[in-house]
């Protein structure tokens, strides 16, 4: 049952992160800590998030900014990626879990109280700022999405170029959380029984998050998904506070 209730987390995550360029990571750990550990989950979602970016960064590769790319966004990303990676060996299950379950609160009440603001240019000082804070959120729990998109999103790539770009981000920097667990010998047997039962739903993932890429509001959609990672944080910090 629990794991036909995670299945159906990860098909909606990843039809998320082909919809619009993130979110798989942070919906499927928010919601899927409450169904299993999170130190055992993380390494399941990063693997399962290669396949879906790497087909969409082959798909749309001509809609890649390489440039802002290259000179804005992967010098700051990378620092913050680093410290985020050398800090996750510090942390035990419990603070994992209680510290993931605040950040996921912080970015949800902020994305719903900024509302659906124009994405304009911003300051290069605070495009580097969320830059980094993404890149500590991706080191630390994979789930640096929104901090990252925020930055690039006001660096006007337009829809298609700020899809593609962040999927080469997730795709580079999940290949290395990937490398990393498996330096820790965290991808051991079962977690290989546990990555063939859900690889089918990445496939069905891409299909379905390529063709609502078109037809959906992406500003109602990101409201009620905001939400729905609210109240799932809140409910996880609580867990934790009360174990």
């Amino acid at each position: 049952m629990l794991t036909a209730l995670l299945a159906l987390v990860v098909l909606a995550a990843y039809t998320t992160q082909a919809m619009i360029g993130f979110g798989a990571n942070i919906i499927a750990l928010t919601i899927g800590a409450h169904l299993w550990p999170l130190e055992t989950l993380l390494p399941l979602i990063v693997a399962l998030n290669l396949p879906l970016s790497g087909t969409l960064v082959w798909r749309h590769r001509q809609q890649i900014a390489w440039a802002p790319l290259r000179r804005a966004i992967a010098p700051l990303l990378a620092l913050g990626f680093a410290a985020g990676m050398a800090g996750a060996q510090w942390l035990q299950s419990q603070a994992l879990a209680l510290g993931f379950g605040l950040l996921v609160c912080a970015i949800a009440a902020w994305e719903l109280a900024r509302g659906q603001a124009p994405a304009r240019a911003a300051p290069r000082w605070q495009a580097g700022g969320f830059l980094l804070l993404g890149g500590l959120a991706q080191g630390l729990y994979a789930s640096g999405g929104p901090f990252v998109a925020y930055a690039v999103d006001r660096m006007q790539l337009g829809r298609a170029g700020f899809r593609a770009t962040l999927l080469l981000i997730w795709l580079v920097t999940n290949s290395i959380l990937l490398g990393s667990f498996a330096a820790a010998g965290r991808l051991d047997g079962p977690f290989a029984l546990r990555l063939l039962a859900f690889l089918p739903l990445i496939a069905a993932g891409l299909w379905l998050g390529e063709r609502l890429h078109h037809s959906v509001s992406e500003a109602a959609f990101r409201r009620g998904l905001y939400l729905l990672l609210l109240g799932a944080g809140g409910a996880l910090v609580l867990r934790q506070l009360a174990g």
